[in-house]
């Protein structure tokens, strides 16, 4: 039991953020699409930053 103690400052801790789970499906679908499609990063890094965008000023 005492390794989950001693473990405990390595678990990542997500960002406290409403939109963090929408911010991370962006990032999942978009670079999804890329690396199981093929396609241009570049596109796909546009889309993401557009998706982001938009989650933050909504």
């Amino acid at each position: 039991m005492a390794a989950f103690g001693e473990s405990a400052d390595f678990i990542f801790r997500a960002p406290f953020i409403p939109q963090w789970n929408e911010m991370q499906a962006a990032f999942n679908d978009n670079l999804g699409t890329f690396w199981n499609e093929g396609g241009d990063a570049q596109t796909e890094l546009d889309k993401i930053q557009t998706q982001l965008e938009s989650i933050i000023t909504d």
